[in-house]
């Protein structure tokens, strides 16, 4: 017979609430971060995941390239084609513009991602 022993004193119930606390702790930072995320399309905050590296530790962050720019913002830049001989966009008026280039003014930094640790953190320490 194989058997389980399950002890339910006080101090072992209360370890347990935290471990499971400290479990749930990088998923409630994914949403805070996602919360905190601009919206445009959805594709930034659709692709913050959480994911579990090994027992001990866990990694939550996005693989879009455009997320460090809106973190962090960016400086004026020239913006070219890749492959195509022109750009192509909607222009103020709402009809498309072709252009060689662009000269971009940059952004100012949306640090969402910091916002979203910071209130994870205010969430756990109960501030």
């Amino acid at each position: 017979m194989i058997g389980v022993e399950i002890k339910a004193d006080s101090d072992g119930l209360m370890v347990e609430q935290k471990l499971l606390k400290l479990k749930q702790l990088p998923f409630l930072a994914e949403a805070n971060i996602k919360t905190e995320c601009p919206v445009d399309t959805g594709n930034l905050r659709a692709s913050i995941h959480t994911e579990m590296i090994d027992e001990n530790t866990t990694s939550t962050g996005t693989r879009i390239k455009y997320a460090l720019p809106v973190e962090f913002g960016s400086a004026p830049h020239v913006i070219r084609p890749n492959e195509a001989k022109a750009l192509r966009f909607k222009g103020s008026g709402g009809s498309y513009v072709f252009s060689k280039l662009v000269h971009h003014p940059g952004t100012d930094p949306n640090p969402f991602f910091e916002r979203g640790v910071e209130r994870t953190i205010r969430e756990v320490a109960g501030v």
